[in-house]
């Protein structure tokens, strides 16, 4: 019997919920550690500015920006990597971008001894509120990743990430990266298994990404301009292998048709760009892939990932894949 891997790949062979999505630990096109910024004063932002001067680091009507090795309140938190990390004394922190970022994320802690972390608020460049998202900070002093990917198309052009406490201030932040460039999101999402586009096969709608899989909800997929072609899945089942793969085209206007589990997006000329095994958070990435497909300046072709979901498959065929990503080049 042949294996859902190779029976997907020899198919292929032959022929937005909300604005930003969570995603794991990642390096952008630029990161801050906050090393090269002056440390040790309270000013009202972050003097040097951050992110290889394309951002501004502040607390709007206080001056709290802080950069420091360590700072004792509750409990003493010490920097993440590095030498240095900032944090806010007073007033709730937020980025301004020269740009806007597609992708966004870092380490954050707190020293203020309460739960709860805090709230990233994204906006894009005409100041439009683009949605919320909750920012884990455990109350102990320790650094807990978080990152979103831009949804919207639109990208990210100020950020505000207050914490629930003291005003929005004593939220701690060290190795951020950020995705520049290409306005904002890469290429066009489509083809989401939340029920505007083909029906999925047994009614596992899911809120973003592709049809719901064994965790509930869908495999999300994001490209970004970086290394080449970067494509990053996100929610795949962990340690079961997926592949990466490119399409001509999108298959019913970019509706999908049913195949396993999910929708199958991407077709004509189908290459297989990579199998790649996911992390324990089921997140999976592979890079190049203008090269590895061949696509030239001005070609348009679609991007999916097929993985397998051999336990709690929701409609029992074993494989299910994230949505698609139309990009011309």
């Amino acid at each position: 019997m042949r294996s859902p891997l190779l029976l997907a790949a020899s198919v292929g062979l032959c022929g937005l919920a909300t604005a930003q999505t969570p995603i794991g630990p990642f390096t952008g096109t630029d990161s801050d550690g906050f090393e090269t910024q002056q440390p040790g004063s309270f000013d009202p932002c972050v003097v040097g500015r951050v992110f290889n001067n394309q951002a501004d680091l502040c607390t709007p009507g206080s001056a709290g920006a802080h950069i420091t090795g360590s700072w004792s309140f509750m409990c003493l938190i010490q920097e993440h990597g590095g030498t240095y990390f900032t944090g806010s004394a007073g007033g709730a922190y937020e980025y301004t971008f020269d740009t806007p970022v597609s992708r966004f994320g870092g380490y954050f802690g707190t020293n203020a001894g309460a739960p709860g972390g805090g709230t990233a608020n994204f906006y894009d460049a005409g100041n439009n509120f683009l949605g919320s998202a909750v920012i884990t900070a455990p109350p102990d002093c320790t650094w807990t990743w978080n990152g979103w990917a831009d949804d919207s198309g639109a990208g990210f052009s100020r950020i505000e990430v207050p914490s629930n406490v003291f005003g929005g201030a004593f939220l701690m932040m060290d190795d951020m990266e950020a995705d520049f460039g290409g306005g904002g999101g890469f290429g066009t999402g489509e083809c989401f298994g939340d029920g505007t586009a083909t029906p999925c096969p047994c009614g596992n709608n899911a809120t973003n990404g592709g049809c719901a899989n064994s965790t509930g909800d869908g495999c999300t997929l994001h490209a970004q301009p970086g290394a080449g072609g970067t494509l990053d899945a996100g929610n795949a089942i962990p340690n079961q292998p997926g592949l990466f793969f490119q399409g001509d085209n999108s298959i019913g206007g970019g509706n999908g048709v049913v195949f396993g589990d999910g929708l199958r997006c991407c077709g004509s000329g189908v290459i297989r760009l990579g199998v790649v095994l996911p992390d324990g958070n089921g997140d999976a990435s592979i890079s190049g892939i203008q090269a590895g497909g061949g696509a030239n300046a001005g070609d348009t072709k679609c991007y999916q990932y097929w993985y397998r979901n051999p336990n709690g498959t929701p409609c029992g065929a074993g494989f299910n894949l994230s949505n698609a990503v139309s990009i011309t080049w």
